[in-house]
């Protein structure tokens, strides 16, 4: 006979359950509170486009619904509740207590680096915190009582944050085939990690991105403008280099961009190297590693590899930059040396910031 619960056990169980959504309260009030404070406010006009504030209280009130469900459920005079039961109720109670501490923990505060690369960096962590409590709750707990049923309208709310873990994709529309091929071997990769790809159908004049609605642009002059205000979302450029990206005006003006957003936000770039062009030997762009290794280009390669390519090290690539992208402090470091490296002791430009 399973060992049933006592009326203590319970008590207890409901209590933490209290405890634990309060925590969820907390953490939720704090964060959407440093939004708008004054170390925030440099970037809040791009939380208020992104609809930040509503989008994670959407995620906490999911999150909430899962333990008011648990707690509602144990206290039916009707039901008898098993010690084991309620012993997997206490241990995904904890993961969503992890969530709430880390997110208390972790929340910028005492800024000494860059506002905006702080709160980003903050942000990132954050979702995927809540990307973990989903894999969680839909891997081991998922016929736990309201916890399976709201897992659904969890996934919904953090699709919506997919900005914060998204790569942006730069390429020539000569290269769509490469491209093609890319998401075929990396996209299912990328989406168990949480990483996904955006990217510019140049054909059609629309975005592609995996699962995210506003993946949409308006079609006319004004094309490039809307493109450059919704690159600012992204902090990883895959940029697929060959002559037909060197002759694209589009291209061009994407490149500029990124340089520019890695001066100025510590923007991330992984180099592609599609064919042979004129940027192989661009030391702004081939200052990272860049992929394949060596010589050769992706055109050189044989379609089983690049598929090996792109399993083996570019996915495991992204995936541990947007991780990395999720310390501040690493990512406070790479701006420092990004810095260092632009405008070295003894340059014009350092001896100037420095006066």
């Amino acid at each position: 006979m399973p060992e049933i619960a006592t009326a203590v056990e319970i008590d207890q169980f409901v209590y933490l359950c209290g405890n634990v959504a309060n925590g969820l309260v907390e953490a939720h009030g704090l964060i959407v509170d440093a939004l708008g404070d004054e170390n925030g406010r440099a970037v809040f006009p791009l939380y208020q486009a992104l609809e930040l504030p509503e989008k994670l209280t959407q995620l906490y009130n999911c999150e909430r619904g899962m333990l008011q469900d648990l707690k509602r459920y144990v206290q039916q005079p009707t039901v008898s509740v098993e010690t084991q039961f309620l012993e997997r109720c206490r241990s995904f109670i904890s993961k969503v207590d992890k969530l709430a501490r880390e997110a208390k923990n972790n929340l910028p505060t005492s800024i000494e680096q860059d506002v905006y690369i702080c709160h980003r960096a903050y942000l990132r962590k954050l979702v995927l915190l809540h990307w973990t409590v989903l894999d969680t709750a839909t891997k081991d707990y998922g016929d736990l009582p309201g916890v399976g049923t709201r897992t659904g309208d969890l996934r919904t709310a953090l699709n919506s944050l997919k900005e914060f873990t998204c790569v942006f994709v730069s390429y020539a529309s000569q290269d769509r085939d490469i491209v093609t091929a890319m998401r075929g071997h990396i996209e299912k990769l990328l989406e168990v990690q949480h990483v996904f790809l955006w990217w510019y159908q140049k054909d059609s004049e629309s975005y592609d991105v995996q699962g995210v609605a506003d993946a949409r642009i308006e079609n006319g002059a004004i094309w490039m403008a809307d493109l450059i205000k919704r690159m600012d979302r992204f902090d990883v450029a895959l940029v697929l280099t060959s002559e037909s990206y060197v002759k694209s005006g589009p291209c061009a003006i994407e490149l500029e961009q990124f340089l520019a957003a890695r001066k100025d936000r510590a923007l991330r770039i992984l180099p592609i190297r599609v064919s042979k062009s004129s940027l192989d030997d661009n030391a702004q762009i081939m200052r990272t590693e860049w992929l394949p290794k060596g010589d050769q280009r992706l055109r050189d390669l044989t379609p089983s590899q690049v598929e090996d390519l792109c399993v083996s090290m570019l996915a495991p690539s992204l995936v541990r930059v947007i991780k990395l992208l999720a310390d501040p402090q690493a990512v406070g470091e790479y701006q420092r040396d990004l810095k260092w490296l632009e405008d070295p002791p003894g340059s014009v430009a350092a001896e100037a910031a420095a006066s």
